[in-house]
């Protein structure tokens, strides 16, 4: 009976044993089938996902872009329009300075002028007659005549070539066949001749045994029924050598008609 009992717990010893070594077994290569499935699975899953985030990268980066691009054309247009405002400021503060400036320079004229004047306006300048006339805003009514001098700055202009109830047409001396009797360097007596151009020409009334440099300054002579004597005209500023001897002398006209915002008109000779 020792012998039978001592059989069976070896046999169930030995059945514990083998089904223990088969759990174990099974157990591993259940795990073993697992990563297997796994990874095959993962192989078929990774691409698709991979797919998937970039595409939401994708999405997110543009969307980034996007609002980035946004942001920076609301901040170009702010810059934009602040650099118009100031734009805006600085050429107005250029007009009030200039208009500052002109002010000043008629102020100053007042005070070193005699007799009646009045101070017109240009208010027309057709670029076709830019060096011959212009019209100002004074006629007939603020006592505007035909021959009244024009001046600025103390430099001769010209004379009002007719008046009308409102405005009136002015002549520049640069107008061609315009004559005026002048002195160069003061001795020197002759006539200056518009040309239609920027400068004009002075022509001695004796062209031999003459000095006349560059540099020398021309005056209205008073030989004259219209202009009075020792108006500032221009300087000399070229000397052309002529035929026979004889000299052209170019007279720089400083008056720019670009330029030219107001004039003075001296009413009577007495004036000037």
């Amino acid at each position: 009976m020792k012998i039978n009992k001592a059989s069976n717990n070896k046999k169930q010893v030995m059945y514990i044993y083998f089904f223990s070594v088969m759990a174990l077994l099974l157990f591993f290569s259940r795990g073993v089938a697992v990563e297997y499935l796994v990874e095959k699975a993962s192989q078929i899953v990774f691409p698709i996902q991979r797919t998937f985030y970039e595409a939401a990268g994708a999405v997110e980066k543009t969307y980034n872009t996007f609002l980035n691009y946004r942001e920076i054309s609301e901040e170009k247009e702010r810059l934009t329009k602040k650099n118009l405002e100031y734009a805006f400021l600085l050429e107005d503060y250029k007009n009030l300075k200039e208009e500052n400036e002109r002010l000043r320079n008629l102020l100053e004229l007042k005070k070193n002028r005699k007799g009646e004047f009045v101070v017109g306006e240009v208010s027309f300048q057709h670029p076709r007659d830019i060096f011959r006339s212009f019209v100002i805003n004074l006629g007939e009514k603020d006592g505007i005549e035909k021959n009244m001098v024009v001046t600025y700055k103390n430099i001769l202009i010209g004379r009002v070539e007719k008046s009308y109830t409102n405005y009136s047409k002015i002549d520049f001396l640069t107008k061609e066949n315009n004559n005026l009797s002048v002195t160069a360097n003061g001795e020197h007596l002759g006539i200056i001749r518009g040309e239609g151009t920027s400068n004009l020409v002075y022509e001695p009334s004796v062209h031999f045994e003459v000095d006349i440099k560059i540099g020398d300054e021309i005056y209205t002579s008073g030989i004259s029924d219209i202009y009075p004597k020792g108006i500032y005209v221009g300087k000399i500023d070229e000397i052309i050598e002529g035929n026979n001897g004889v000299k052209k002398y170019i007279v720089n006209y400083e008056i720019n008609p670009f330029d030219l915002k107001e004039v003075l008109i001296s009413q009577g000779k007495e004036a000037i």
